[in-house]
């Protein structure tokens, strides 16, 4: 063995050092840019599917409480309408009674209107034949000791027809209808027919004609004193000296011309050449043109 092969056996060979890198192991992998994009895609989709199921949940618990509540609403609303459809039911049934029942009294109030009515013109005629031989002295003069039977006859034969004392059944003063007013009580004379009691109330109208400027007063009856007119008519009602009021204040506000009563019966004419008119009531008074 050469000194030269001996000389290489005794040298210690060394494995080659392992050669160092900075390189990723990564950058030995087979990856591209498109891999990149859609592991990306992938992840994204995964967060978005994710976002989208939790975003359905959400919404749809939302949905489910809020038509929770909506039916909750609407079974109330339902039971408030129901409430109020069983409310109006009753509501029209007793209005259609009360509506039948005004309709019945309104009937019946027309019925009894008619039957007043009816009952007030026989009053009416009854107490106007009560009082068909009456009359009525208005503003004599009050005196303790007065007597009516001889005011009555003296005020007769000032008028021109003198009346006998049998021909007088009664003679008194009567309470005033108005306690504030005045003037002196009423005499009501009591006659012995209604010709007499005609015939005296003529000669009045008669006498205050003739002596337009010296009309019926207390002097004719031997009152002394100043003189204050006196005035006699037939004796009315209370109810048809209302009615002669009315129709009074009626004649200055339409101009009717003349009013009066005879028999006991209210009587009104616009003028000389008009036809006169009877006033029943007051609802003739109103329809007057």
């Amino acid at each position: 063995m050469s000194s030269s092969a001996k000389g290489t056996d005794c040298v210690t060979k060394r494995r080659p050092a392992a050669v160092t890198s900075n390189r990723s192991p990564i950058n030995d992998l087979p990856i591209s840019k498109d891999d990149i994009r859609d592991v990306f895609r992938e992840e994204f989709a995964a967060m978005r599917q994710s976002l989208v199921s939790e975003f359905q949940k959400t919404l749809k618990d939302m949905v489910k409480s809020e038509l929770r509540s909506i039916r909750e609403d609407i079974s109330a609303l339902d039971k408030s309408v129901s409430f109020l459809s069983k409310e109006y039911d009753s509501f029209k049934k007793d209005w259609l009674s009360y509506s039948k029942s005004i309709h019945d009294l309104e009937s019946q109030n027309l019925e009894l209107a008619d039957t007043v009515r009816d009952l007030t013109f026989r009053l009416q005629a009854m107490e106007i034949n009560n009082r068909s031989s009456n009359l009525e002295m208005q503003c004599v003069p009050e005196h303790k000791s007065e007597n009516l039977f001889t005011t009555v006859i003296q005020l007769s034969k000032i008028v021109g027809c003198e009346l006998r004392e049998n021909e007088i059944h009664h003679c008194t003063r009567v309470a005033k209808l108005n306690k504030d007013d005045n003037r002196p009580r009423s005499i009501i004379i009591k006659l012995s027919s209604p010709r007499v009691r005609d015939t005296l109330l003529a000669g009045v109208i008669k006498f205050n004609k003739s002596n337009p400027t010296d009309k019926l007063n207390t002097s004719h009856i031997g009152i002394s004193g100043d003189k204050r007119p006196i005035f006699v008519s037939e004796h009315l009602s209370p109810s048809i000296k209302k009615l002669h009021a009315a129709a009074r204040t009626m004649a200055k506000e339409k101009g009717y011309k003349f009013v009066w009563t005879r028999n006991g019966r209210v009587f009104v004419r616009k003028s000389e050449n008009s036809p006169f008119i009877y006033i029943k009531d007051k609802v003739t008074i109103d329809k007057l043109p």
